[in-house]
């Protein structure tokens, strides 16, 4: 990772006023191995955050945040300029809407490998304990980076290769905060195209058609194991999945047979996607609770002697019990 420019600015609550207030940076931060580790952290954790949607920007916006960064990235502006300008219109759409969350606003310009990015997130401040030299106990604030509060990042390489892209953009769809999420969003000027989670439900529901209609000599929990092996290394990662290319895995005799499949039935899937990992674990294991029962197994033992269903009447047969469990029903029973 190359960080090229990455700057922090604060929301604060002004409790007298009732309103959010803004803290300025007014220069970059240094890079450090430090910060370099930090940025490294929050985009692990931005990639396995569920669930996200993916968008473009609006040409029929009016915010003028795609024209402020395509100046950024001809060399007319700064990274400086450009949060400074998006710190001020969250600071005033937050107050309008009556969303007073403090916190920090990171902005972080880099590269990881051939791609160029812009990450924006807010996070929470935190207080915790401490002790210093003097072995004297003191309150300090961090920044939390487990708690994401918004995020989005833009793939820059692609949008600007591809200007007529509708997925380019990524941000985490908040399970709370809903007011801050739409002002964010129409700051940035984007639009959805996609989301993570219908896009993983329909892969799962074409891989699962896929192995049932026989289009492939292998066995269904082996090309399921495969496919979600493979997304999976995508999506920690932070890459997008292209249908064509996980279709290639999945066969090297047959490298188009996935994507053709898909293609000839109506599954209104796109072509590339950042899959949900929780979507895709139902392709490998299988999970249930209910009347003081709850079990999980690997998908796979469906296949061998290990597991057996009967469809017809409802039960599920364990033939080969885990030593575990039986040591433990010996000693029951």
């Amino acid at each position: 990772m190359a960080i090229q420019s990455i700057i922090l600015h604060e929301l604060n609550i002004d409790a007298n006023a009732g309103t959010l207030k803004l803290r300025l940076r007014d220069t970059p931060l240094s890079v450090t191995p430090s910060l370099e580790s930090m940025l490294s952290d929050l985009t692990e954790r931005y990639n396995s955050r569920t669930p996200k949607a993916h968008g473009r920007f609006n040409p029929e916006s009016e915010s003028g945040f795609a024209a402020s960064l395509n100046l950024m990235l001809q060399g007319e502006q700064t990274l400086l300029a450009l949060s400074t300008a998006l710190a001020s219109g969250l600071c005033e759409g937050f107050n309008k809407a009556g969303a007073l969350q403090s916190g920090y606003l990171l902005f972080a310009d880099y590269k990881a490998g051939l791609t160029h990015y812009l990450l924006i997130a807010m996070l929470p401040g935190t207080t915790s304990i401490t002790v210093n030299d003097q072995l004297e106990i003191t309150d300090s604030e961090y920044m939390d980076l487990s708690k994401i509060l918004l995020a989005t990042r833009i793939n820059l390489t692609e949008w600007q290769g591809n200007v007529q892209g509708s997925r380019y953009i990524s941000w985490i769809k908040p399970g709370r905060g809903q007011r801050l999420a739409d002002v964010f969003c129409e700051l940035l000027g984007s639009e959805e195209t996609g989301d993570t989670r219908n896009d993983s439900q329909k892969l799962v529901k074409a891989l699962d058609a896929f192995c049932e209609e026989g289009e492939t000599g292998d066995a269904p929990s082996a090309i399921k194991q495969k496919a979600y092996d493979y997304c999976l290394e995508k999506s920690d990662a932070g890459a997008q999945v292209d249908i064509e290319s996980l279709s290639a895995h999945l066969s090297e005799e047959e490298p188009d047979n996935f994507s053709r499949f898909v293609n000839l039935r109506d599954y209104d899937m796109p072509t590339t996607m950042q899959p949900e990992k929780r979507q895709l674990q139902k392709m490998v294991r299988v999970s249930g609770r209910g009347k003081g029962i709850s079990l999980s197994f690997d998908a796979a033992l469906l296949d061998d002697d290990t597991l057996s269903y009967d469809p017809d009447s409802g039960q599920l047969v364990i033939n080969e019990l885990p030593p575990s469990l039986r040591k433990q029903l010996d000693e029951i029973v």
